[in-house]
């Protein structure tokens, strides 16, 4: 969005597919430079069907553009497929485009923007939250009094940030600008702390196998499935499913003793601890 403003003079001149054209390009050249990790080799997949759709003038669908980047990066790197990174960013996006028309139905334009921020953060969280537990053993039980107030500061940081950038490029002082930038960066890691102060802001989990997972996502998917037909009683069986799954990892037993220390007596040796699960090696 921010590129595209930069090249929006070129509307004046009629020049649209120009501007479309050159946001492409810098975005392709943005993931090049952070080495095409993943989440940001996504979304510039994404956006470079967004763009194409309006320079062909044909209709563009999230689901599809999200599918086609992952079928692009599988094709090039297959074994993203078993990255930890890789299941969180497009969980995390799915999560988002499937409960991001809930607020449409909400009457009131301040409702509406406040139930948006809510919902596409509860989205989120819902689709990578157990993924998070099964990986790291951790659920963030605080996530919104977090993730809502970032929502409003961090666009703010990116857009100060280019603007420093800007008018250092053109010559211009920018040491308000910069101050302005870390003055939001010092609030959003102390709203990170205060939120991680919080008891309870952070909930240990044990281990539990994968396949415990599948119920609890089934019951996501007859959720979201029963908010666009808008049928209750759906809704309900699927929360009770997705409640089902949640009971069954927290039944499951686990031994979560880890080792705190291992001492080596050899000093030219180097030793590595890793633990998957209640195994240490």
């Amino acid at each position: 969005f921010i590129i595209s403003l930069i090249f929006f003079p070129l509307r004046f001149w009629g020049k649209n597919r120009w501007q479309w054209m050159a946001t492409i390009a810098v975005l392709w050249l943005y993931a090049m430079l952070t080495g095409l990790a993943p989440s940001v080799t996504r979304a510039v997949i994404m956006a470079t069907f967004l763009l194409l759709g309006r320079i062909l003038r044909r209709q563009t669908d999230p689901f599809n553009s999200l599918c086609a980047a992952a079928i692009i990066l599988l094709t090039f790197r297959p074994y993203d497929l078993f990255s930890v990174g890789f299941q969180l960013t497009f969980l995390a996006v799915i999560g988002i485009l499937m409960f991001a028309r809930v607020p449409d139905r909400v009457r009131g334009s301040v409702v509406r923007v406040v139930v948006g921020w809510v919902t596409l953060s509860l989205g989120a969280v819902a689709m990578t939250a157990p993924l998070s537990a099964y990986y790291f053993h951790q659920f963030p039980g605080a996530f919104l009094l977090s993730n809502l107030p970032m929502g409003v500061l961090l666009p703010a940081f990116m857009v100060c940030g280019l603007l420093a950038v800007l008018l250092a490029i053109v010559g211009i002082p920018a040491g308000f600008m910069i101050a302005v930038t870390d003055a939001i960066y010092q609030m959003c890691t102390q709203l990170a702390q205060s939120v991680a102060d919080i008891p309870g802001s952070l909930i240990s989990i044990g281990s539990f196998p994968w396949w415990l997972l599948t119920p609890y996502y089934m019951g996501v998917v007859m959720l979201w499935v029963a908010i666009k037909r808008r049928n209750v009683a759906a809704g309900a069986r699927g929360v009770a499913v997705a409640v089902f799954g949640i009971v069954l990892t927290g039944l499951w037993p686990s031994q979560t003793d880890y080792p705190d220390e291992v001492r080596l007596h050899n000093e030219y040796a180097v030793g590595i601890v890793a633990c998957e699960g209640p195994t240490a090696y």
